[in-house]
């Protein structure tokens, strides 16, 4: 300790009326007398007594509501989290998520068969009255943009001959979007009747085939999309006892797969596009 610091703290003991060494004698003595006191008392008292008082109980209530506070707060967060995750809504919302449905592949002549009334009438009923054409009124909720080319009212020049719409087809409040699985089996539809046109010889005109381009780039595109991971056994070819009874066995037909339910989507579509050509 330093001289200065014994000065003054001699001086504050002449004030009080004791000498240094009588002070830090009685500070000692209380020091030891408090803590006696203090060990006999709490030797004295029950747990029970101890759990019973009042400031006991106040800091276990302060503790519960603590922690009740904590996991409302970590609730409250994880819900905004989620919520926050969840909001994003996309334009095939606004289909009706329909009952997935088990099925198999099967090779079918009626749709694989070369081209003739009959398969083309079988490849023509995949596409539902309207082109798959639904009105689409509120583009903006699901993340999409308003298509202001979609600007005319006249009810002749929103369809085409075929039904379809045009490209000024709307209603101030209606505009006309595709769904897309229509579009993609309109591509197949296309670049079926390329190939077996070719096959026999039918010329064709240079911007049907020109459109062909896009149809494979889009069919591309839709099927890497929704990339079925179905598992499927290899295709083997087959010998038989001549090159005419050779052949493929197509195993692949055998996976299970779990489908969208496509006549009910096509039902849907169809009646959507219905209900906005009467109310026109």
């Amino acid at each position: 300790m330093s001289q200065a610091l014994q000065s003054a703290k001699s001086t504050i003991y002449r004030l009080v009326g004791t000498d240094d060494h009588d002070y830090e004698n009685n500070e000692d003595d209380a020091r030891s007398e408090d803590l006696e006191k203090y060990t006999i008392a709490t030797d004295r008292i029950p747990f029970g007594q101890v759990i019973r008082s009042k400031h006991f109980v106040i800091l276990i209530v302060t503790l519960l509501a603590f922690n009740v506070l904590f996991w409302i707060g970590v609730l409250i967060q994880s819900n905004q989290s989620n919520s926050a995750t969840t909001t994003e809504r996309f334009s095939a919302d606004y289909v009706p998520a329909f009952q997935p449905l088990t099925r198999t592949f099967e090779d079918t002549l009626s749709f694989g068969g070369p081209r003739s009334r009959f398969t083309d009438k079988n490849w023509a009923s995949l596409i539902p009255q309207g082109g798959g054409f639904i009105p689409f009124r509120n583009p903006e909720a699901y993340g999409m943009p308003s298509d202001t080319r979609q600007s005319n009212t006249d009810i002749s020049t929103i369809l085409d001959t075929d039904g379809m719409p045009t490209a000024n087809a709307t209603t101030p409040s209606v505009q006309f979007w595709g769904v897309s699985v229509f579009h993609q089996l309109h591509c197949l539809s296309m670049l079926r009747k390329i190939y077996w046109n070719d096959r026999k010889g039918i010329p064709m005109e240079r911007e049907f085939v020109d459109h062909a381009a896009h149809c494979f780039d889009f069919l591309r595109q839709a099927l890497s999309c929704y990339s079925d991971t179905t598992l499927e056994m290899p295709q083997l070819r087959t010998k038989g006892e001549d090159s005419a009874q050779d052949g493929i066995d197509r195993a692949t037909h055998s996976s299970k797969r779990q489908c969208r339910d496509f006549e009910s989507i096509k039902r849907w579509t169809e009646q959507e596009y219905m209900k906005a050509v009467g109310e026109m």
